[in-house]
């Protein structure tokens, strides 16, 4: 799995293989995990600690469009969901 970035201990990765929808992204911190759909911006799974959900949604919102993009250019094969 792909780290796409890293911040404040938290490291934000997408998959590339296996996938499903809706359209996500994963986020990790001190062994916590999420998964937090793009389109919606809300947890689809697992959880963090508010402050570190709180900043890794800061990050995700201003470049919502980008993630989606990357989603779909990592699993072609799926349809929008």
């Amino acid at each position: 799995m792909p780290t796409i970035e890293k911040f404040n201990g938290i490291k934000i990765m997408m998959y590339s293989d296996n996938e499903h929808n809706p359209p996500h992204f994963h986020a990790s911190y001190n062994g916590q995990e999420v998964q937090i759909d793009i389109k919606r911006m809300t947890v689809l799974k697992g959880e963090l600690p508010p402050r570190q959900l709180r900043q890794v949604l800061q990050w995700a919102k201003p470049i919502q469009n980008d993630l989606l993009a990357l989603f779909k250019q990592y699993n072609p094969l799926l349809r929008d969901g």
